[in-house]
Order: structure tokens, then sequence, then C-alpha cells
């Protein structure tokens, strides 16, 4: 097993999706040279955007924010890689997305289970003629 992990967060600017001066923000994760992106839901303005460092540059109270933010998505993430790894489970980079975005599910969903909860949700619903039809 390896002991080691290559773990990165990067912010990224999508400039080909740009409207009116303002493109779509991404935080890529990346561990082990495999690379996810999560959309952050904010826009930025192109010309104050350093591509270089993955930050905004400027020095205005909205700047400021942003930076704020950028650093507790930055934070959030990195405490998820943690709890993977803290766990036990192998972190990878969409593992880490899913638990960023709350889909992370420890338990996974099987049919059984789909069926089960079907015929427990829509007995009320149903009459048993019906229902006998769906019975596990």
């Amino acid at each position: 097993m390896k002991t080691t992990q290559s773990f990165r967060i990067h912010f990224v600017v999508r400039a080909y999706k740009a409207k009116d001066g303002k493109a779509p923000l991404y935080v890529a994760v990346t561990v082990n040279k495999e690379k996810c992106l999560i959309g952050l839901k904010q826009n930025v303005d192109l010309k104050n955007w350093d591509a270089d460092k993955g930050a905004p540059k400027g020095n205005r109270d909205q700047v400021r924010e942003m930076t704020n933010y950028l650093e507790e998505v930055r934070l959030s993430l990195g405490n998820c890689y943690k709890e993977l790894t803290m766990k036990g489970r192998l972190p990878t980079a969409a593992a880490v997305k899913n638990l960023y975005l709350g889909d992370d599910t420890a338990e996974g969903q099987t049919l059984a289970k789909l069926f089960a909860y079907h015929h427990e949700t829509s007995q009320k619903a149903l009459k048993w003629s019906t229902l006998k039809h769906y019975a596990v």
C-alpha cells in the first residue's frame, strides 16, 4: 500500500465561459494525479483574477471577501481529505468532492433497499392488489 499521497487544491477560472467580463470559478482537487473540478457558483471579474496565483488580485473589500471565501473553501476541502484518511477510507478526488458537497454515502444503496423503501412509503397510497407485485 502506498504511504504517501499527493493532495493539491487550486482555483481555476474558465475564461471561455465568460459572460460580460465575468467567468465562473471552480476549485480543482487533485489526489494522486486524479483531478476533479467543483463549481463554486461564483463569478469572478477576469481583469481582477491572477491566473498564476489562482487568486483574485487587488485590495478592495470585494476582493478581500472573495479571498476569505476561497480560504474557507480550501480549509473545508482539506478537512474533508483529512476526515477520509482518519476514517481509513481511500482518499480520491471524487471522494473528497462528494464529502464536500454532502453526497458522501458511507453505506451504499442497493436495489433491495430501494424496493423496501418504496414498499414502506407507498403502502398507504396503493391498494394491496397493486402492492403485491412489488413485494421484496
